[in-house]
């Protein structure tokens, strides 16, 4: 009996959304254009833009009824929408393990090569392919696993152990983030986006800023799927001391920049304002990119010397691998 993944019903629901929003996006502009609002050539490109858009998310409803992934003995085949591809497990000579953040896999063979996408599947059927190909790949096929194992395996793994356990303690640096957390900040951004557009509808007369708040929405929806019932762990934005202050003025920052443009805007003339507030972008956008490069180089100095105990632990902590004909062992 083979092992069959199938991908998860999320898919199925963000193709229908996106598909119904594209379709809905579409309709609206061609009344803009019977309405007088929009030219010609205008509802032209937006059709083709919002058709290429509404046939990518039909092509995820399709994967999702075609696509699968089985492991059946030593063999691994991935089903396509239209193809197909087979890799003979005790040939695969190299198995790099992508960090990101639901994680992959690369398998390579003579043959020629795989990539699975691991946030295809439910996160139980997550472990369960991990597992299975630590357990039936040759060790030295394994490429970049401890930093995989820190930043992915383990953390997915402590996470199903706190969803089995009612009573096991978050660390310290972690939080929960549930669906009421996320409907409160997102019904507020959904009413401010709404605020917004009917505000600049109000003073310039375009009818089109009304549809402000359905970006809101679909980001709602969409992440609102990717969180269990009961909630998921995720580390705090900041736990360090050391890190709290930069963080809070970045926020700042970025909480004045609107004040900035409006005084910029206001209390210059036009060709100084404008140079003013290109100079400030430039500005901004450097001391983002430097500090984005230092925080990465922090984090991965960090991953480093965390590794050795990551893979130490997921060792430890292992059960006897299930065969790739019983999924539910182990």
């Amino acid at each position: 009996m083979a092992n069959v993944f199938r991908l998860s019903k999320r898919h199925l629901y963000i193709g229908s959304g996106c598909l119904g929003l594209f379709i809905g996006a579409i309709a609206l502009s061609c009344i803009f254009y019977l309405v007088g609002e929009i030219p010609l050539v205008v509802l032209i490109i937006t059709g083709c833009v919002l058709g290429l858009m509404a046939l990518g998310s039909l092509w995820i409803i399709l994967a999702y009824f075609r696509e699968s992934l089985t492991f059946d003995g030593q063999t691994l085949t991935q089903r396509g929408v239209f193809f197909s591809s087979t890799v003979w497990l005790p040939d695969v000579t190299d198995a790099r393990w992508i960090v990101s953040p639901e994680g992959a896999v690369v398998l390579r063979s003579p043959l020629g090569k795989l990539k699975i996408y691991l946030g295809n599947f439910e996160r139980h059927e997550r472990l369960l392919l991990i597992r299975l190909l630590r357990a039936v790949l040759r060790g030295s096929a394994h490429r970049d696993w401890p930093a995989f194992c820190l930043r992915v395996a383990l953390p997915l793994r402590r996470h199903l152990e706190w969803l089995d356990s009612e009573s096991q303690p978050l660390e310290p640096s972690e939080i929960i983030i549930t669906r009421r957390r996320l409907d409160i900040y997102f019904a507020v951004g959904t009413v401010l986006a709404a605020s917004v557009g009917v505000f600049s509808w109000w003073t310039t007369g375009n009818i089109r800023v009304l549809a402000a708040p359905g970006v809101m929405l679909v980001l709602w929806v969409s992440t609102r799927l990717r969180v269990p019932k009961r909630g998921m762990r995720s580390h705090r934005i900041s736990v360090d001391a050391k890190h709290k202050s930069p963080m809070l003025i970045w926020v700042s920052v970025l909480a004045a920049l609107p004040l900035c443009v409006v005084a910029i805007r206001w209390g210059l003339p036009r060709p100084l304002g404008d140079g003013v507030m290109i100079a400030l972008g430039v500005v901004l956008l450097a001391l983002m990119l430097v500090c984005c490069y230092r925080e990465d180089r922090r984090r991965a100095q960090q991953g480093i010397e965390a590794a050795p105990a990551a893979v130490e632990e997921w060792e430890l902590g292992e059960p006897p691998c299930p065969s790739p004909a019983n999924p539910k062992a182990g």
